[in-house]
């Protein structure tokens, strides 16, 4: 069985999922949602993360299914997202596996129904629809019959060769269905019994090595209509005979749920703590961008960048967004911007902790929203302490704080805030149970402490 070299190395070129047009790019501004077509673009660094999910594909190659689960967990603007695309972005590019071959397929899921069986088979049959479409409208001429041939197999219709792309973008377009429920001319009688429809799924599936991508896996223990608990743990165990394994993406406390939820076999060396980039990862981040648009630097909107944003995935994206868009406002075109104007740096940072304040005081928000404005007053409370600690604390001597006058908090409001600060980005768990500040300037904004606009590029502070 061929493996795959599990030690990725990031070596700063521009790769496919980069070339995206620059109106494309800036139209993308909320990188929350992420594009399932392709990798993000100017992805950068994650080594040791992306080593693990490879490790767990030659697991997977190798038959041992019980291994093949990550879960990850990270605060917001993390890189999650990103993260989940590059992952998906793999798989898409490795060959079949098994004997007979099977091809893979990312499947992405929200978390909030990743626990329905009926779900999770719904939009697996959607997604191998939508990929026997993608391969009609992108075979030659004489592969189209073919591909039209499986793909009308699948969803259970029937079409004549002459409509097979317009067939296929129809798929495309609408999603698809399978089983009885198709776009052809003609569809045929849907299974009659939960057992037939197994039978069908099973044979069909047997082509395909399906990676579910649960997004948001905090919410798995919601406990949607139809969920089981154990459904996951289950597939990743491989009591099922479907060929079905699943990564899990979500904001601390993702682990908990997923022990919740019954997943009960979750190695501890595939659950990753997402934290923000090392500094020659940032670095390429932005080399990428400006070799993809042309931008000629001599390093100082490299410095600032790096400066303000901190290393942090967020805020990387907040100031590249607004650096390209007033390059394009001062060069007229969408390509080739050349050297920038000297004097449009300070412009791009300033429209830079524009969007990022913006995204602060949403986080803000939902911390006040989550207690009727308690938990701002304990955050600002707590924020002295750790910083005055380096930025982080064991979780006990947090709690003592919290007890202790003025607050003297009791145990369940502890536990609350906590949990609170934890999904808005304020707190993230770190090693040997202690707690830190998560985001780079998120206490800052909460304690309403502003960076001032500097005058100078090389004077930026993050």
């Amino acid at each position: 069985m061929a493996l795959i070299d599990p030690n990725y190395i990031d070596r700063g070129e521009l790769r496919e999922q980069d070339m995206v047009s620059l109106q494309e790019y800036l139209a993308a501004s909320d990188r929350a949602i992420p594009d399932r077509r392709r990798g993000m673009p100017f992805f950068s660094g994650r080594e040791a993360e992306l080593g693990a999910f490879r490790h767990m594909v030659n697991g997977i190659a190798l038959k041992r299914k019980a291994n093949a689960t990550i879960a990850i967990e990270g605060p917001p603007g993390a890189g999650k997202s990103a993260l989940l695309c590059q992952f998906m972005e793999e798989l898409r590019q490795l060959p079949p596996v098994g004997d007979p071959p099977r091809r893979w397929l990312p499947v992405f899921m929200d978390g909030a129904s990743a626990m329905s069986p009926d779900e999770i088979m719904r939009t697996a049959d959607k997604a191998i629809a939508r990929q026997l479409a993608k391969d009609v409208l992108d075979s030659p001429p004489d592969q189209e019959g073919a591909k039209f041939s499986a793909l009308i197999e699948f969803v259970g219709g029937r079409g004549r060769i002459e409509s097979a792309k317009s067939v296929a973008k129809e798929v495309l377009d609408r999603g698809g269905s399978a089983f009885g429920i198709g776009v052809g001319a003609k569809n045929r009688s849907p299974p009659a019994s939960l057992a037939q429809l197994a039978d069908l799924r099973e044979r069909v599936w047997s082509k395909w090595q399906i990676m579910l991508m649960v997004d948001e896996a905090q919410r798995i223990t919601m406990q949607p209509l139809g969920s089981h608990a154990g459904t996951l743990s289950s597939i990743h165990q491989g009591a099922t005979p479907l060929n079905l394994t699943f990564c899990a993406f979500g904001l601390p406390g993702t682990f908990s749920a997923l022990a919740e939820a019954g997943v009960s076999r979750a190695a501890s060396d595939r659950s990753i703590d997402l934290r923000g980039l090392d500094g020659t990862s940032s670095a390429k981040v932005i080399k990428r961008c400006f070799a993809r648009y042309g931008v000629i630097d001599d390093g100082s909107w490299q410095e600032a960048i790096l400066e303000r944003s901190a290393n942090w995935p967020q805020h990387l994206s907040a100031y590249l967004t607004a650096a390209l868009s007033v390059m394009r406002e001062h060069a007229g075109s969408d390509e080739g911007f050349g050297s920038p104007p000297e004097d449009s740096l300070a412009q791009a940072i300033e429209a830079g902790d524009r969007s990022r304040s913006s995204y602060y005081r949403r986080r803000i928000q939902r911390l006040i929203e989550s207690s009727g404005g308690r938990h701002m007053k304990y955050a600002k409370h707590l924020i002295p302490i750790l910083r005055g600690a380096g930025g982080h604390l064991p979780e006990d001597e947090i709690n003592d704080a919290l007890a202790s006058p003025p607050l003297r908090l009791n145990e369940t409001h502890i536990e609350a805030f906590l949990e609170a600060a934890k999904h808005s980005g304020l707190l993230a768990p770190g090693d040997y149970a202690t707690l830190h500040l998560a985001i780079p300037t998120f206490a800052g904004h909460i304690l309403g402490e502003e960076p001032p606009l500097p005058e100078r590029a090389s004077a930026l502070e993050p």
